[in-house]
């Protein structure tokens, strides 16, 4: 499965505007105050630099972890690179690359001769902290010598893989494998060594030197299964690793494990909005913007290996809720602390009015997921075109001998309306992904297009995979012909045979529920709660989970009339439904009162305190 050179591509919609904004994040300097006596100035060079000199005045709140932000921030700048002065204007693509210039060459000034950075250590001893964040400082070091091609980068990055290589046997010790379950410890874990496969594997490249891709096998099968997973971050940047380690062996137990643990983590890992929560302890109730990235990539490699369904449409679905949500209104990314119970579902932040900013490590590991969900919205091999994510891009491909271009419009999730140009002279299968809530579609409520459906509608429904997407819930047209759609392992099929294709797909969006059980993630992943028990519910419009635009009072009842009305201004949706405050005041119109709703990927551009997103719903009320 290939994907378009991005300096082939342009770019737009919704996730075009957010990769400007979050590459513009990085490169502004901003003091802020972390906590109490402690200012800090991201992204400023000396800002960066801080745990590689052990600053005692400047760096992240959470302490130094020894190339853990610089690395962060060069992998970063790194992968956006190539969109800048394509998609952007000029002034963005040299203040990366300067940017970049400055703190490698800082960062290349501070290795120590045995290779790696930050305090000197003790011989013999391990360093958790230290060596996740040499980790990041390996990928990032890797990823920027791919873009610059800078010996100097690659010789810096070989010392410190070579530190690795000598530091392997402290890391097969019972003392370094022990799992530490402690709130005020809980991204003290393994996988602060384990998840350095990426990197090492990323050296291995472009080095081709055996003994780093030797080592990256050796760690691989010390990486411990999702029931030893405390930190999630760690834990998906460990198989973002082993995915790396697949492409380059092409080793069937390494997707066989890969498939494993997503199984595991499908099952007890996640939250009913496709993300997950930080920590998998007992009482914790933040989530984390890397690991929403993490697992969102992690889907969207899975599904370039082995084109199961089933990991784009949850790429899809982190994507469209839980990371977009993460991300702020200044263009970073954030964590929601303290603010709510994910369990009851809600999430939110300290402090009334002010998102909590991770600006240490989602703000850059964030971008650098947007660089890579860029490069899936298309994909191709010899023999089709897929197009995966619905956002609009225009560019070319090359297929075989001969380009490809293609050009993608469309105002989805807002509306189900997609126009694609293509232009070659290759003859190949167009496939068009048809998301699975579709089939969901005579049990909903279709918005903003008539429906001539024989079921009847309700909601309240799971989504039912044993019906047709074919008939008026979709329609196709192909070079101005009607098309009844073929529909094959999720994807609209589409022979291309002649020199142009011209397709309009058109589906009516729709309100939706789905009843998804709990979990309180305590450590080794305790059961979850049936929804039957808790009697809540996620609304949906789309593939976009909905929250209350004004708090809901403990205990109201959600009412979704038939045909509820709808707007769409300024690029954002809102859905008006009603509350009670009993079952009983459902059947009293006269008790209903307004409430409006929109997607909680909005959060960017419409900031709240708190977000809502479990319900008690009543069914359809005419």
């Amino acid at each position: 499965m290939l994907t378009p050179n991005l300096k082939s591509v342009k770019l737009g919609g919704e996730l075009s505007a957010r990769i400007e904004m979050a590459a513009r994040r990085l490169l502004k300097e901003e003091t802020i105050k972390a906590r109490e006596n402690w200012t800090c100035t991201p992204y400023s060079t000396d800002y960066l630099l801080a745990d590689l000199v052990m600053s005692r005045t400047e760096g992240s709140p959470c302490g130094h972890w020894a190339g853990d932000e610089a690395g962060r921030y060069i992998n970063a700048l790194s992968a956006i690179f190539p969109y800048a002065g394509n998609l952007y204007p000029q002034d963005l693509r040299e203040g990366i690359k300067q940017k970049l210039e400055k703190v490698v060459a800082g960062v290349l000034s501070l290795q120590r001769p045995e290779g790696y950075f930050g305090a000197e250590r003790q011989e013999g001893r391990i360093y958790r902290d230290h060596t996740s964040g040499h980790n990041w400082m390996l990928k990032g070091l890797t990823e920027y010598y791919n873009l610059a091609h800078d010996d100097n980068v690659l010789s810096a990055a070989k010392k410190l893989a070579n530190y690795y290589v000598k530091t392997h046997p402290l890391w097969t010790t019972p003392e370094a494998m022990v799992d530490i379950e402690s709130p005020d410890k809980a991204a003290y874990v393994y996988s602060n060594y384990t998840h350095c496969i990426d990197g090492l594997v990323n050296i291995y490249r472009a080095s081709r030197e055996e003994k780093y891709l030797e080592l990256a096998k050796q760690v691989a099968k010390l990486v411990k299964p999702f029931e030893h997973a405390i930190h999630s971050h760690h834990f998906f940047s460990t198989l973002r690793g082993m995915v790396n380690l697949y492409l380059e062996t092409a080793d069937t137990s390494l997707l066989d494990r890969l498939e494993e643990e997503w199984e595991k983590i499908h099952a007890k890992g996640l939250l009913p909005t496709g993300g997950a929560p930080e920590h998998y302890i007992a009482g914790w109730t933040s989530d984390e913007g890397c690991s929403e990235a993490d697992w969102m990539m992690i889907n969207l490699y899975m599904w370039s290996i082995t084109r199961k369904f089933r990991y784009i449409e949850m790429a899809e679905k982190t994507l469209l809720n839980h990371f977009f949500w993460n991300q702020s209104a200044n263009g970073g990314f954030s964590c929601n602390y303290g603010g709510g119970d994910f369990r009851n579902g809600k999430m939110g932040n300290h402090t009334p009015g002010k998102r909590n900013e991770a600006y240490w490590c989602c703000s850059m590991h964030g971008t650098y997921g947007l660089s890579e969900i860029a490069k899936y919205v298309v994909t191709f091999d010899n023999r089709s075109v897929w197009i995966n994510l619905f956002n609009d891009i225009k560019g070319a491909l090359r297929m075989m001998d001969s380009e490809v271009r293609f050009n993608l419009r469309t105002l989805y999730p807002l509306k189900g309306q997609l126009h694609l140009e293509i232009e070659s002279e290759n003859p190949f299968d167009l496939k068009i992904r048809a998301p699975s809530w579709l089939q969901s579609l005579p049990e909903g409520i279709p918005l903003g297009q008539s429906l001539n459906l024989s079921a009847p509608t309700s909601v309240g429904a799971r989504p039912r995979p044993d019906i047709n997407l074919g008939g008026t819930s979709l329609n196709l047209t192909v070079n101005g012909a009607s098309v009844q759609p073929d529909i094959k392992d999720g994807y609209i099929v589409i022979p291309k045979k002649g020199r142009r294709l011209k397709v309009e797909l058109n589906f009516p969006m729709q309100v939706r529920t789905e009843a998804p059980a709990i979990s309180s993630f305590s450590y080794n992943k305790s059961d979850f709660v049936p929804a039957s028990v808790t009697g809540k519910n996620l609304i949906f419009y789309g593939p976009s989970i909905l929250r209350p635009v004004d708090k809901l009072e403990e205990g109201e009842i959600v009412i979704i009339p038939d045909n509820p009305d709808f707007r769409i201004e300024k690029g954002l949706l809102r859905i008006k439904f009603f509350a009670v405050k009993s079952p009983e005041d459902a059947a009293d119109k006269e008790k209903w009162q307004a409430r409006i709703f929109e997607p909680i990927s909005q959060e960017t551009f419409s900031p709240m305190d708190i977000t809502e997103y479990l319900f008690r719903v009543e069914g359809l009320k005419s």
